[in-house]
């Protein structure tokens, strides 16, 4: 029932993440995918690890991306807790991402969760093998849940709502 569905994955900061989608050139919807699975949208939270935020940026990360990126705000890696500045980072990582592995969605998605170092282990590694099949090498459980999780929700907002713009 697509109702039910919708009540599980709802549209946490459809605005924000449609306008930064656009201006950034990233899918809101796998910005809301990622923000499921990372935050359950919780703009509040911090993992274990330290990583903060709606769409969970390490704090080093986030000033890395502020110091590479001049079109970010200069202070926005002290605003993780933000949406608005958690949505922005998050958008220009998983962009950065994504031209880094040449569009290829499990290898970006493996990298924000695992780290790009081990991500370009990982494809060193299991060269030869399928997406399906590197998945399930990822030496890592929670990255390899994480890019399962995160590519069932993309796939879900999809098809529940209409495309974006």
């Amino acid at each position: 029932d697509i109702d039910r569905l919708r009540v599980r994955y709802p549209l946490g900061y459809r605005s924000l993440a449609f306008k930064i989608g656009k201006e950034v050139g990233v899918d809101p919807y796998l910005m809301l995918a990622i923000s499921r699975q990372e935050s359950t949208y919780r703009p509040g939270l911090t993992s274990i690890a330290g990583a903060q935020g709606v769409m969970q940026l390490m704090p080093a990360t986030a000033k890395w991306l502020v110091q590479k990126d001049p079109a970010l705000p200069p202070d926005a890696h002290h605003r993780l807790n933000d949406p608005r500045s958690s949505l922005l980072l998050g958008a220009h990582y998983i962009k950065m991402m994504i031209e880094k592995y040449d569009g290829n969605l499990v290898y970006a998605l493996a990298a924000y969760n695992g780290g790009p170092g081990n991500c370009d282990t990982w494809r060193k590694n299991f060269r030869g093998k399928t997406f399906s099949e590197f998945i399930e090498f990822i030496p890592f459980t929670e990255t390899r849940n994480y890019v399962k999780r995160v590519l069932a929700n993309y796939v879900t907002y999809h098809s529940i709502y209409p495309a974006a713009d």
